[in-house]
């Protein structure tokens, strides 16, 4: 069974389609020590994804991660990021294994915030329908461009999405 956290606490995610919803909101849960840039976050959920869903994000360990990720894809390693469409009442969810993330940003010497923006961002275009290969890679690179970067999308992000590392 999917699980969600809402305000703290846990309950199923029972999956389903996107229904209509007056007020989309972004809730962020952080499990770990791992300092997390909220008002990137909020920014880049009003910018991509608040027309379509509402949104809790959960800053977890690897231990839950690895069960997470045996759960939902059978594989026995944590993930750094899992995303979960909309459930019934129209609430996707982002894990992002925050410990992960800051153990990469250092083996790649780039900044825990840039590596867990990217991240998030991968998250956000999964729930949008987008599958790994060169179109999500392009949409990676505006956005990280954009939001971590603050560059415009004429700048040129291949250097720096080399050093992010790939998700898996």
């Amino acid at each position: 069974m999917k699980r969600r956290i809402v305000w703290g606490k846990y309950q199923p995610h029972n999956g389903g389609g996107i229904c209509p919803m007056k007020e989309h909101v972004i809730h962020i849960f952080n499990e770990t020590t791992v300092r997390i840039p909220r008002t990137l976050l909020a920014i880049l959920y009003n910018d991509l994804l608040r027309q379509h869903c509402s949104l809790n994000v959960l800053f977890i360990d690897s231990s839950f991660s690895k069960r997470l990720n045996i759960e939902h894809r059978n594989k026995n390693t944590p993930a750094d990021v899992l995303s979960f469409p909309p459930n019934d009442d129209n609430i996707a969810e982002i894990y992002i294994d925050a410990v992960l993330a800051a153990r990469m940003a250092k083996s790649h010497h780039i900044s825990i915030k840039c590596r867990i923006l990217f991240l998030y961002i991968h998250g956000i275009l999964h729930l949008l329908g987008h599958r790994h290969g060169e179109v999500m890679e392009l949409l990676e690179d505006k956005y990280v461009t954009r939001y971590v970067y603050g560059k415009g999308p004429s700048y040129e992000a291949k250097k720096e999405r080399d050093c992010f590392g790939g998700c898996e």
